[in-house]
């Protein structure tokens, strides 16, 4: 795709205006001279903005570089913008270390589809014996998962009709009001309907799991006698497939977050303080020296 110079400056522009922030802080937040968004935005200007500076002010904005770059936020509450926002959002707090993020790993969704685990909403039972699927050389339990067995299979809302399987761990991780939400590294395979048979596609699908009180008599019955009866129900939140794979990078960016905090050491946040002080002044006095 060719470089779009004023779509870049349409960006910056609609996003300072949506999230109602000030030129001069953002420039001085990035380090960048006074004025000079302003400049980029001159009638007739045919400044490009560095690299660095593209990056800095992504990250400041929330959003991805490509995003930035060759995104549309002239519409800030169009669907993909604010999925771009929440994204965003649980980037920034993954990298904080606010959000912990807990492995649903492969090992454990084939011990699921093998009946050895509870089900659980990615995967659905039915009365239709599959058998035991022939799987390649090389395959490992470890690094990725079945698509079914026996009568058990992944269930995508992505790709309902197609098989489907996780190509690498899922992770959770559960926010403030106890909801749950679920990112999953998923890959498909489907008939492209040409002479070269079935495709496989590669992509992100993440779900919400929220707390459903049952309706009718007995639920209302239990609600009044101080209990909430009810079950966990799932949504989607999205898939990067079709008109959503304007979101991969961006949840690209979010997984990769999440695969390095979730399995780095855990340290305890005054511990790693204390110990960065101390290195601080190591370095302090070897400069001195």
């Amino acid at each position: 795709m060719e470089f779009d110079r004023q779509q870049l400056i349409d960006n910056i522009n609609s996003l300072i205006q949506q999230k109602n922030l000030k030129v001069g802080d953002i420039e001085n937040a990035i380090g960048i001279s006074t004025g000079y968004i302003s400049r980029l935005s001159k009638e007739g200007s045919k400044s490009i903005p560095a690299t660095d500076v593209v990056w800095k002010l992504a990250h400041h904005l929330g959003v991805s570089t490509d995003a930035l770059i060759s995104g549309d936020f002239s519409k800030g509450d169009d669907n993909i913008s604010v999925l771009r926002r929440f994204i965003r959002k649980l980037l920034v707090q993954t990298e904080e270390g606010v959000l912990e993020w807990e492995p649903i790993t492969t090992k454990y969704v084939n011990a699921v589809l093998k009946g050895d685990e509870p089900l659980f909403f990615l995967i659905k039972e039915d009365d239709n014996n599959r058998g035991v699927p022939h799987m390649e050389d090389g395959f490992s339990e470890a690094n990725t998962t079945y698509c079914y067995y026996r009568n058990r299979k992944i269930v995508s809302k992505g790709a309902p009709l197609d098989a489907v399987w996780m190509t690498r761990d899922g992770f959770r991780t559960r926010i403030s009001n106890g909801r749950f939400f679920y990112l999953f590294p998923l890959c498909v395979s489907f008939d492209s309907g040409t002479p070269a048979g079935d495709v496989e596609q590669d992509y992100f699908e993440m779900y919400m799991l929220d707390w459903a009180p049952d309706t009718g008599l007995v639920g209302v019955t239990a609600l009044f006698g101080g209990d909430t009866p009810g079950h966990w129900k799932a949504s989607q939140i999205f898939a990067t497939l079709g008109n959503g794979g304007e979101l991969t990078e961006d949840a690209k960016d979010l997984y990769d977050a999440i695969f390095q905090t979730a399995y780095d050491l855990k340290i305890n946040a005054g511990v790693k303080s204390a110990i960065l002080n101390f290195l601080g002044d190591d370095l302090t006095l070897e400069e001195e020296e």
